[in-house]
Parts: structure tokens; sequence; C-alpha cells
């Protein structure tokens, strides 16, 4: 779309997310951000403007993956569903030493996220080396959170000067954060060696906590089949038994507000206090939380301690043996609704919470004005009562997607009325 060209798109429905649904409604675009949102009847005649009406369709905001790891695509259905996290982490170690493409599995994996709706996601990046240049292979809006592993004193530690390097270029609409990975694969000197670079470069921060019992035990209790085998691998096991995970990583290391926490699965009743205090961020991975069989997530009581949760699709390494599994955020949705019942929350959980948890408040996973013009439309010409519960169920491909206000992807009819009037 060019500078001075302003495009708008009407529909049946219109669903900003962060307002009600509109009957009958228009989004207006003016370069990459959105302008106004309303009824059509409201929409003032204006001169230059391209309007485009969708039809019987819901426009809503772009669906936002709040944990992913895109270069583990090609390893899907390779490690049946197992509850032995051990093992599961053994045959990932062994996966991992074999002739992986990773950039060739990066790639598929956000082609699959960027045709099934979304158009922004955090990606936890175990081959940096593939960073910029891969990124102008993917539109989508991303943070990339650099991951960092070091179970001794002994370890590499190029990967904090590759971020060093990340951080200094001009990405767009691409971000640098950092993640180790784990408490149990992190150990203390490299976790706070890790969280020092967070805070000199004011990196976003995400790590995988408190994900099975494995590691709750670990940490809590000094015990269990995780503690067993690092301790026999080398590592220094003195940073355990001074609580759960997130007491020890939250009270122990004082990390940066707002952290991206991946999991959380395995909760003592005051962590959910600690979570609080720092102002973390959860991310629910409902594909992962079944393949693995956990047990209850607590979302009642997070959502009533007031922290704010999303949804991620984690990796295919962690899916279901489908034969045609997909990272499909659709997907997550309509697990999770097996548990609750509310579809309105749990589409805000793929839409305004992500873009809160990953620092797009207002910016993403909305349709208002001065949002990015990242949006999604799929089919449907049901009652308006009945929207959230529509978009929870879509499957397949969506009709089309716009990122920063230009056609991204779409059937061949919606390709041809958008992708020119977008560039």
């Amino acid at each position: 779309m060019s500078h001075c060209q302003r495009l708008c798109l009407s529909a049946r429905f219109v669903l900003p997310v962060s307002s009600p649904v509109i009957e009958n409604g228009f989004v207006l675009i003016e370069g990459n951000k959105i302008k106004e949102v309303g009824q059509r009847r409201e929409l003032k005649k204006q001169p230059g403007l391209i309007n485009v009406d969708c039809g019987d369709v819901v426009l809503l905001p772009g669906l936002v993956n709040s944990h992913s790891h895109l270069d583990y695509t090609s390893i899907a259905r390779k490690i049946p569903p197992t509850t032995d996290f051990v093992s599961w982490i053994k045959s990932i170690i062994e996966l991992k030493k074999t002739a992986i493409d990773y950039e060739k599995s990066w790639l598929n994996g956000a082609t699959m996220l960027k045709n099934s709706g979304v158009t922004s996601v955090a990606d936890i990046e175990s081959v940096p080396s593939l960073l910029p240049r891969i990124f102008e292979s993917t539109p989508l809006r991303m943070i990339s959170f650099i991951e960092v592993i070091g179970l001794t004193q002994d370890w590499n530690n190029d990967v904090l000067n590759i971020i060093e390097k990340l951080h200094t270029c001009n990405l767009t609409n691409k971000k640098i954060g950092i993640s180790p990975h784990t408490l149990y694969s992190t150990i203390p000197a490299i976790l706070k060696e890790t969280l020092k670079l967070a805070r000199e470069y004011a990196l976003p921060v995400s790590i995988h906590l408190a994900e099975s019992e494995e590691e709750f035990l670990m940490f809590k209790n000094c015990s269990g089949p995780l503690y067993n085998w690092l301790k026999e691998k080398g590592r220094n096991m003195e940073d355990c038994g001074y609580g759960s995970p997130m007491k020890t990583f939250f009270n122990n290391y004082s990390p940066p507000q707002g952290v991206l926490v991946a999991h959380a699965n395995y909760l003592d009743d005051d962590d959910i206090t600690v979570l609080r205090t720092n102002e973390a961020n959860i991310v629910h991975c409902p594909s992962s939380f079944e393949y693995f069989g956990h047990k209850m997530f607590r979302f009642d009581e997070l959502i009533k301690a007031g922290i704010n949760v999303c949804l991620g699709t984690d990796s295919l390494a962690s899916a279901k043996m489908e034969e045609n599994v997909v990272l499909d955020m659709f997907y997550e949705m309509r697990l999770f609704s097996k548990r609750l019942i509310n579809p309105e929350v749990i589409v805000k959980m793929a839409t305004v919470n992500g873009a809160k948890a990953l620092g797009y408040e207002g910016k993403c996973g909305s349709l208002n004005p001065d949002a990015f013009a990242d949006l999604i439309c799929i089919p449907y010409d049901g009652k308006q009562s009945d929207v959230y519960d529509a978009v929870i169920h879509h499957k397949g491909d969506v009709l089309f997607s716009l990122i920063d206000g230009k056609f991204v992807y779409g059937t061949e009819d919606y390709r041809k009325i958008l992708n020119d009037v977008t560039q």
C-alpha cells in the first residue's frame, strides 16, 4: 500500500477483541496502522479510499503465538506421546545429533503459523546463527528469544556474543530476546550472566518453568528421575532443595519484571503470589500439556490473581502422532475449550493477552486505532452472539492475512483483490 493510499475492509462481522463484536463493520487502514474501526453506516465518504467488501466473514486481529520452537518443526511425529519427561528429553538430545535441516524446519514452521492466522510469534531460537538472514524469509512479527543452555561451568558462551551482535541489527518488525532454557539446564552462574545481559540491553526474557513434575521434584525435594539423571551427568545440584522452580527462579535471580514463563504446570499455592509480584506472563500450550498428560493447569487461580495468561503452540516435538500435525493456534484454542467453556476468554488469550506478554499491548492482538494493521479473515455467516465460538472452531487456513497492512497470505480470490492495493 503506497503511503497516500487508504484501504477500507468491510465485513459481516468485525471482532476487535478489545471491544464488542461489530455487525456490518469496517476496518480503515492507513499505511501500516489501523485508522478507524466501526459500523459501515458510520463511515464517512472520503476521496481516494479503496473499499473492499469481504462478505460473510469475520475480520479479527492476527493471532499471537506466545511460545514456539520453529526449528523443531521437522521433528513432528518422531517421539510418541509419553508421561516420562526425562526419556523425552533424552530423545530430543539424540534427534539433535542427527542431520536436521534447521533452516528448512524453521521456515516450514513459520509458514504454518502465517497460513493459519498467526501474525506475531515469540520463538525460542536454538540455532541463532540462522538469524538475522532468515528473518527476511517471513513477514511474521517476531520476538526471537535466543536460547542459552549450560549444564556445567565449562560451556561455550558464544551465544551471548551472538545476542550482543543481533541486538545492534536494524530488524524490521523483528526483536531479539533472551531465553535461559530452564533452571535445570542453565546452572546458576550461567543464568546470572544471561539475566545480566538481559538487563544491560533491556531484552525481553522467556524461560521454561515448572513444566514437569520431575522438574518440580528436583528443585523442591532434591529427588526424582530428572534430579538423578542430571546428577549422574555431572551437574552441580547445590541449587536444588530451596523451594519450587518458581520460587527458586524469582527469589534467587531477581529477573526483570514481565518475564514470559512457558508452561507453569506444577505450582505451589504461594507460587501464584510470586508470579503476580513479578508481573510474570504465563504461556499455556494445550497440545503439549495433553501430549505429556500433565495434571490440572491452575488457570482459574492464575486469572483470579490477575496474572496474564496467554497461549502458545510449543513445538511439534511434543505433538500427537496425527497424520497432518501442524502448528495451529486455532487448534490450541479448541483443545483448551475442552477445559474452559468461555470462548471469549480463550480468544483473548490468543490475541490481546499474548500481545501484552510480548510488549505489544494496544499495538497487536486487537483492532483499534493506532494498532498495527495485523488482521485475519475467516468465513462466517451465523449469529453475532456466536462469533467468538466460531473463531475457536475455525479449521484450516484463514481466508487472508495482513501484516503491517500488507497482504501476506490468502485464497486466490482475495489475493487478486488485496495483493496489489496493499503493497
